[in-house]
This record gives structure tokens, sequence and C-alpha cells, in this order.
């Protein structure tokens, strides 16, 4: 059987809204407290996040793909320009968070996981899934990322650096009753957006 490979990647118009928040100050981004995961916040299918004179929507869409031999739904994420009814509820539910207000992006991530299914020995397939988004300001990074591979949820995390986030780590979701022979392998790497965008990126990107 020949490995199937399956991508769920941002898109171009994604990445252009992206690299356009790079110099701006940091205003808030959406979420309601996450009880299991104190300073960290949740939502369901949409994260909104407001920069100075400029906003976009984090979205989590369900999407059909076949690559494990039959169809199931699989999260896509997408970056759109926030609108402003959605703001105006926002800035009115209170469900937002002001930490880190004026800080700079000086860097944005994109969180790229790499997940393949072995039997016995052989790669049967792969599955390459941008699972998030990591604004990088001064002292401090935020990340906007899947809290599932299965449904729309969405975490969002703060930490002093990106190596000290708290993002979850999903891949149980496969590998928790494997048959005889079967096996799972993952990765996750933090790629600069730039590199993307540039085309300087490849598959032999070490992880951060």
């Amino acid at each position: 059987m020949s490995e199937k490979v399956a991508t769920s990647h941002l898109d171009a118009g994604s990445l252009q809204l992206l690299v356009a928040l790079l110099g701006k100050q940091w205003q808030f981004v959406t979420g309601e407290p996450l009880a299991e995961r104190p300073g960290s916040l949740a939502a369901f299918d949409e994260v909104l996040v407001a920069l100075e004179g400029d906003a976009v929507a984090v979205k989590s869409t369900l999407c059909l793909l076949d690559f494990e031999g039959f169809e199931d739904e699989y999260p896509q994420l997408d970056v759109v320009p926030a609108d402003t009814p959605a703001m105006n509820r926002a800035r009115k539910s209170g469900r937002l968070s002001y930490l880190n207000r004026g800080a700079v992006v000086s860097r944005v991530d994109i969180v790229r996981e790499r997940l393949s299914q072995l039997r016995n020995g052989e790669v049967q397939w792969t599955y390459s899934t941008d699972i998030g988004v990591v604004f990088e300001l001064s002292g401090v990074a935020v990340a906007v990322v899947k809290a599932s591979h299965h449904v729309e949820a969405l975490q969002v995390s703060f930490g002093a650096s990106v190596e000290e986030l708290d993002l979850p780590d999903r891949t149980i979701e496969w590998d928790w009753d494997n048959e005889i022979g079967q096996e799972y392998r993952t990765s996750r790497e933090f790629i600069d957006i730039l590199d993307i965008l540039d085309g300087s990126h490849d598959s032999d990107h070490h992880d951060r």
C-alpha cells in the first residue's frame, strides 16, 4: 500500500494577513478562562486578535479528509480580517485579555505538526497540519492553537518565551488503542512566517 499524505496548512491569504501584523502594538485577544489550564483561554471556533489599527480572526473550521482510509472531519485553521460586529461583541462580553497590551509584535511563528502512522515499520499515512499561530512580543509569546485534531476548539496560551508556552499535545487522539505492530510518530516545529513566505522553509527544518 502506498503512503497516503494529507496537509492542512494556512493558505497564502492567511499568511499575508499575519505578516502585516509585524511591528504593530498588541491590544487584546479573546477567549474564556480555561479551568484545567490556569492562565490560558478557550474558544470554540474563533479567536480575535486585536492590534493597533488592525484585527484578525483565527478561525477553526471542520473539513473532510480521508487519509486514514475513511472520511473524517479535521479542523482547518484560517486567518481572516475581524469584522466590526464581532469586535464589538467581544468588547461587550468581557471575554478577552488585555495582557501585554502595548507590546510590539516582533515575530510570527506557524506551529506545524506532522503525524505518521506506521504498521510493522512501514509508514501508512502522514498528516501535516498547522495547529496554530504564535505571536512573539517583547518579553512574551502568545499562542492561538487547536485544542483538538477533531473538533473546532481553540486555546490561547501565554508564556515568557516560545519555549515556555504550554501547548496541548493531542496526539493521544490516535495513539491510545494501537493494534499489534502499529505505532505513531509525531513532530512539532515553529516556523518563522517570513521563512514560509520567501520559500526558504523546507521539510528538513528542525524543531525549535
